[in-house]
């Protein structure tokens, strides 16, 4: 999806859709709060002579700023407030927005692909419109195309003697190209009479990027490319230092300080022209490695969309994630957007987010480190600092709109703990010292005396310093106690605020100080070293019996875990590789084992008739009696479904042939569902299973239907019992591993809280969407308790497009 403005308002381009005979095109926009009508062309598909598609670039180019050009199938348009013009050589066509029921009636615009490929486009400084061909022509029009209505006459360009594909930077004084046919960079210093010049050397792919200091010589570029920097000599590339592969880019920046950063498939690169780094998860507080786009807003904050991990925002020091947990409509992120009125857009699989910084950012602290006889960072517990020195913490106020903030804090365990404000202005009018001057201290003053003065009566001194835009605030004098340091950080105008950062740290009194506390110690240790030296003889004539005795306790443990071992390798071998193929259903399934093995199953069957079926099993017991009487199970049913195509039928049959044979006194619970494809519904018999969940629209049912579990008596009729599906439902299979799910304060996940979640659900996931919601759900209310039971789940979806 790509996403830009037009006017004020907000347009969506979605992800081309490729069939065999056009690729289609649909743009929707958000205008005055409200998404509204769209517009479909679909570009007919050619096939060339070599067997080459027309399509095998569907992607849509933009050139953004006061007038929107975009490019797709060969051909030009121009965005506007009713719709979209498409611009020819010949003629112009007003292309308008459609409602809803027009798109679905069919009614797009169908439109035979151009001659050439539109590589490359862009508006120059003097507003005229550049357009680059795959064949390496290029076409500039005056910039009166940018004022092209219906009713004028069409604009002749300029042919240019340019050979080029892409347009890979632009300065005042030069251009610089890339032409895909012959591997050649090209240089133009006067696009006006000068001649291009072509540099020596081929390359297989065109630069990744492009980077400029502000202030050097215009031969001093430095081009990025997948595996060395190379910089610009006369007319010669020369490299500069070989770098790491750099996959695909997905997204280019240049900031206002002049720093290079590339969007790639393996984190995001840094270059400032001295330094190429890349920064990824593992070390730099990435979600993910794929990053899809990255933009700078209008207060200097860097945004990274990723694909899977939400949005990255890189405030010049730090990387802050926001995921759907921060209210964002999907992790997949494709495009962001600063609007003009400064609210970011961001393109996801789930819709479009809007973020508004005046609203949404919280200001926060952070305690980078705490000066005391060392330099402390790690504060998950409790410190303890020396008595002697001052306690000195650095602290970093952080904000989306990169505004001055004010402090409060205090410190607990003081005579008199009290909050201490420190305003954006008192903080602004502090000097600032740099390193070299750390010593040089201001103490409180203004608004802030009364708290000063308090702590001068206890002894305690505390004083603030501004070093390089991080508050530093010192105390001198602590005494021996415990003590909790909070800081808090407010925007002008707020009265709310992330929580706290907070620091416990405890200063021990001198050891000369603790002799009586010692005193019961010493005795105590006197008195225990007598008693060692006589249960140490004792010791050595039980010493050999305990190791026998753990030699036998290993022997069994060992015993106790191949058994189990086996058991699970039992259990797994049971699932299917992979869900049915079906036109009408979507299918898929999913079994987590307990930490003790259990006897949970699930398998896909072809029944007599051909149609596919369904089973999903819970045998009773535990270890390798659960694990045989599900192997048991299992290679019956495929028995008796070879030559029976009744679900209550193959239950009955199963049973009767279960029954003597089950290992040890013991039954197996088994839902049996045999899917229509032709009518749309589903052949169903439940031999004591939980009751399977329907989720139809906004309504949730369970399906109310069971007997006894198989193996208990021999003679056991089956009743069965049809469900009719209708487009987009959904049918939940589980074992009662899922809804007897214990957290740690052993409540029961429950039948009710099931159906809960399956209708926060949206209708739009797929049969894997929805097993991975519900298995989110019941991890999330379990927490850290043991499972002990298997988690089973098969989900049949019936296709809304069949």
């Amino acid at each position: 999806m790509k996403i830009f403005e037009v006017g004020r308002d907000i347009w969506f381009i979605n992800e081309p859709v490729s069939r065999a005979t056009s690729t289609r095109y649909t743009f929707f926009r958000y205008a005055n709060g409200n998404y509204g009508p769209q517009i479909s062309i679909s570009v007919r598909t050619k096939i060339g002579p070599g067997g080459d598609r027309s399509d095998s670039d569907p992607g849509v180019l933009l050139s953004e700023g006061e007038y929107v050009w975009m490019a797709f199938g060969g051909h030009l348009f121009k965005a506007d407030t009713m719709g979209l013009l498409w611009v020819t050589d010949r003629s112009t066509q007003r292309i308008l927005f459609q409602k809803s029921s027009e798109m679905e009636s069919g009614t797009s615009l169908q439109i035979d692909p151009g001659p050439v490929p539109i590589t490359d486009l862009y508006r120059d400084s003097g507003d005229r419109l550049w357009v680059h061909f795959a064949n390496g022509s290029v076409k500039r029009y005056p910039k009166d195309i940018n004022l092209a209505s219906p009713t004028m006459s069409s604009i002749p360009p300029d042919l240019l003697r340019l050979k080029a594909t892409h347009l890979i930077k632009s300065t005042p004084e030069d251009k610089w190209y890339f032409n895909a046919m012959t591997g050649k960079l090209i240089r133009w210093s006067d696009i006006e009479s000068g001649k291009p010049i072509i540099l020596d050397g081929e390359s297989s792919a065109a630069p990744l990027a492009v980077w400029q200091e502000p202030a050097s010589q215009i031969d001093r570029i430095t081009f990025v490319f997948s595996d060395a920097l190379r910089t610009y000599h006369g007319k010669m590339l020369r490299t500069v230092d070989p770098i790491g592969p750099i996959d695909t880019v997905n997204a280019s920046l240049i900031t206002r300080d002049g720093v290079l950063w590339l969007a790639t498939s393996d984190g995001a690169v840094r270059y400032d022209g001295t330094r190429l780094r890349t920064y990824t998860r593992q070390e730099d507080g990435f979600l993910v490695d794929n990053v899809r786009d990255v933009v700078e807003d209008s207060r200097g904050n860097i945004w990274f969309a990723t694909r899977g991990g939400g949005a990255v925002r890189y405030d010049g020091e730090t990387f802050h994630s926001r995921t759907t947990k921060n209210g964002w409509a999907h992790n997949n992120i494709s495009k962001i957007l600063e609007s003009s009125e400064k609210d970011i857009w961001f393109a996801t699989e789930g819709g479009v987010t809007q973020y508004t910084p005046a609203r949404g950012g919280l200001p926060e602290c952070r305690i980078i480190s705490l000066e005391a006889d060392k330099s402390y960072s790690d504060f998950s517990s409790s410190l303890v600092l020396p008595t002697r020195g001052a306690k000195t913490f650095n602290v970093r106020g952080l904000s989306s709109l990169r505004e001055g903030l004010s402090y409060q804090f205090k410190l607990i365990g003081l005579d008199t703990p009290t909050w201490v404000n420190v305003s954006a202005e008192d903080f602004a009018n502090l000097p600032v010292v740099s390193t070299a001057r750390a010593d040089e201290w201001t103490p409180f003053a203004g608004s802030i005396a009364t708290e000063q003065q308090n702590l001068n009566n206890i002894g305690v001194t505390q004083e603030i310093q501004n070093q390089n835009g991080i508050l530093r605030i010192r105390y001198a004098g602590l005494k021996a106690g415990h003590y909790t340091f909070l800081i808090k950080a407010f925007r002008k105008g707020w009265h709310y605020t992330a929580p706290p950062a907070i620091v416990d740290f405890n200063i021990p009194p001198p050891i000369w100080t603790r002799w009586r506390t010692y005193l019961p110690t010493f005795i105590f240790i006197t008195v225990v070293f007598a008693l060692v030296g006589r249960l140490i003889l004792n010791r050595r004539h039980t010493l050999q019996l305990r190791n026998e005795m753990r030699e036998k306790e290993e022997a069994e443990m060992q015993r106790i875990r191949a058994e189990l071992s086996e058991a699970q390798n039992i259990q797994m071998g049971l699932l299917p590789p992979e869900a049915p193929d079906m036109k009408g259903f979507e299918v898929a399934g999913m079994s987590v084992p307990a930490t003790q093995v259990g006897g949970d199953f699930y398998d896909y069957l072809t029944v007599e008739n051909g149609q596919n079926a369904i089973a999903v099993a819970d045998a009773a017991g535990k270890g390798l009696r659960g694990a045989m009487n599900a192997v048991l199970t299992n290679g019956m049913l495929y028995e008796v479904s070879r030559y029976k195509s009744e679900a209550a039928v193959i239950l009955s049959d199963l049973n009767a042939g279960l029954a003597p044979r089950m290992y040890g006194p013991s039954f197996i619970a088994l839902n049996l569902a045999i899917l229509d494809e032709t009518n749309k519904r589903i052949n169903y018999a439940n031999g004591g299973q939980p009751y399977p969940i329907l989720k139809r629209g906004a309504e949730v049912i369970e399906i109310e239907n069971s007997d006894l579990p198989l193996g208990s008596m021999k003679r056991v009729v089956y009743e069965s019992s049809t469900i009719e599906l209708n487009d987009g439902d959904t049918l939940i299979f589980h074992t009662d591993g899922l809804i007897e799910a214990l957290n740690t304060a052993e409540e029961m996940y429950g039948t009710e809280r099931f159906k809960e979640s399956v209708s926060r659900m949206p209708d739009n996931f797929s049969a894997e969407d929805i097993i991975q919601h519900i298995v989110d759900d019941v991890h999330e209310f379990v927490g850290d308790a043991e499972q002990y039971d298997d988690l089973t789940i098969v989900v049949i979806r019936l296709r809304s497009d069949v």
